[in-house]
C-alpha cells in the first residue's frame, strides 16, 4: 500500500497505528491467503510504501509534466520541501518510501541528498516520469539523472 505525504502529516501520531493496522489486517488476511500461491516464500507481512510526489504535484500548477519549476526553485528549496514530508513520513515507519514521477535531475539530486544528509535506512525508489523512455520532461537525459 502506498501513503501519501499528505495523508500521513494530516493523521499526524496516528499515521503510525495506521500503518500498523494496515499491516495487521492485510497480513492476517489477504497476504497469508495468498502465499501458498508462490510455494517456497515465507512472506509474513505486507510491506508499506510511502508515496512522496514531486515538487510540481505539490504546485498543482502542470509543472510536474515539464519538470520547469521556475529560477526560484534551486537544490535548496527542493531538499526543504522533502524534507519536511520526510520527517512526517519517517516517524510513521513505513517499509519503503517511493518518491513519484520526478521530472528532473535536480529534483532527483534534492532527494538523494536528503536521505544521505539525514541518514534515512528507509529502501527507497524514485520514479521519474520520461517523454520518450530516455529522457525527462525537463529534457534532461534519463542517464544522466541516474548517475547522480
Amino acid at each position: 500500500m502506498l501513503w501519501s505525504a499528505q495523508l500521513l502529516h494530516k493523521y499526524g501520531n496516528r499515521s503510525q497505528n495506521i500503518l500498523y493496522s494496515f499491516r495487521t489486517l492485510t497480513s492476517v488476511n489477504s497476504l497469508q491467503d495468498g502465499v501458498g500461491c508462490f510455494p517456497g516464500n515465507s512472506y509474513n507481512r505486507a510491506l508499506v510504501a510511502a508515496l512522496i510526489r514531486s515538487y510540481g504535484a505539490y504546485l498543482a500548477d502542470g509543472s510536474e509534466y515539464s519538470g520547469c519549476y521556475g529560477p526560484g526553485v534551486n537544490l535548496d528549496k527542493l531538499k526543504d520541501f522533502y524534507g519536511r514530508r520526510l520527517q512526517v513520513i519517517v516517524e510513521a515507519g513505513p517499509d519503503l518510501l517511493a518518491f513519484e514521477t520526478i521530472p528532473n535531475k535536480l529534483e532527483a539530486q534534492a532527494c538523494v541528498e536528503l536521505l544521505e544528509e539525514e541518514n534515512i535506512q528507509i529502501p527507497s525508489w524514485i520514479f521519474f516520469s520520461s517523454v520518450d523512455g530516455e529522457n525527462a520532461p525537463s529534457g534532461e537525459s534519463l542517464r544522466s539523472a541516474l548517475r547522480y
